[in-house]
C-alpha cells in the first residue's frame, strides 16, 4: 500500500539565513537610538543592518515590529548589566553606598561627550509613549523592575541598619527613579555637575539612618 501524496511528497527547505539576527537587531538599535522612530527610514535600517527588505520583514515583521524587539533587547541587556553591577557594588560598599554611587555616575556621564543620544527608553518614551500602548507598556514594565531592584537594596539597608526609621520603602524607591529619570532626561543639556551631584547626596541623606 502507498503512502498518502503528503508524505512522500518533498518540501522545499528553508534557506538559511545569511545574517545573525542578534547581530542586526543590535545595529537596527543603534538606528532607532540616533534617529528615532519616525527618522529611521527602511532604507537606514536595512543598510545599517546589511539585510535587504524581504529579511527585515520576513525575520521582524514591519518597522513598528523591530522597534519593539530593538526596545526588548535594550531592556534585557541594561537591565542586566545594571542589575549586576548594583548588586556587586553593594556588596563592595552597601546598597546606600550603591546607590548613591551609581545616580552619581549617571550625573557625570550626562556631562561627558557621548556618541549616542541619551537613553534609548527615554527617547522612545518622549517619541511614541504617548500615541504607542506598546512603546508606553513596556517602559512602565522597566520602570516596575528598576522599582524592585531599588526596593530589593534599600530592604538590604534596613536589615544592615543603614535605613533610617520611617523611611517608607516603595515611596522612597520610586524616589530614586524619580531622580534617575530626570537625570537621563536631561542628558541632552545637563544642570551644572556640582548641583547634581548635591541633589543626589541629599536624597540618599535623608535615606541613612
Amino acid at each position: 500500500m502507498r503512502p498518502p501524496e503528503a508524505f512522500t511528497r518533498q518540501t522545499p527547505m528553508a534557506r538559511p539565513k545569511s545574517f545573525i539576527p542578534d547581530e542586526a537587531l543590535q545595529k537596527a538599535m543603534r538606528v532607532f537610538w540616533d534617529k528615532g522612530y519616525e527618522g529611521a527610514s527602511i532604507q537606514d535600517l536595512t543598510e545599517a543592518m546589511g539585510i535587504n527588505r524581504f529579511s527585515l520583514y520576513d525575520t521582524f515583521g514591519d518597522k513598528h515590529a523591530l522597534y519593539l524587539q530593538t526596545l526588548d533587547m535594550y531592556a534585557n541587556c541594561v537591565v542586566r548589566s545594571f542589575t549586576k553591577g548594583l548588586f556587586e557594588q553593594a556588596e563592595k560598599v552597601g546598597p546606600l553606598s550603591a546607590i548613591e554611587a551609581s545616580l552619581l555616575g549617571m550625573v557625570d556621564r550626562a556631562h561627558e561627550p557621548a556618541d549616542v543620544c541619551g537613553c534609548l527608553y527615554q527617547r522612545a518614551v518622549t517619541e511614541m509613549a504617548s500615541a504607542d500602548p506598546e512603546v508606553r507598556k513596556r517602559f512602565e514594565r522597566s520602570q516596575q523592575t528598576l522599582h524592585e531592584i531599588y526596593a530589593t537594596l534599600l530592604k538590604d539597608a534596613r536589615d544592615a541598619g543603614e535605613l533610617a526609621e520611617g523611611v517608607k520603602i516603595p515611596d522612597a524607591a520610586w524616589s530614586i527613579i524619580l531622580l534617575q529619570m530626570g537625570i537621563v532626561s536631561l542628558d541632552a543639556a545637563p544642570p551644572p555637575k556640582k548641583a547634581g551631584r548635591a541633589a543626589v547626596r541629599a536624597l540618599v541623606a535623608t535615606l541613612r539612618s
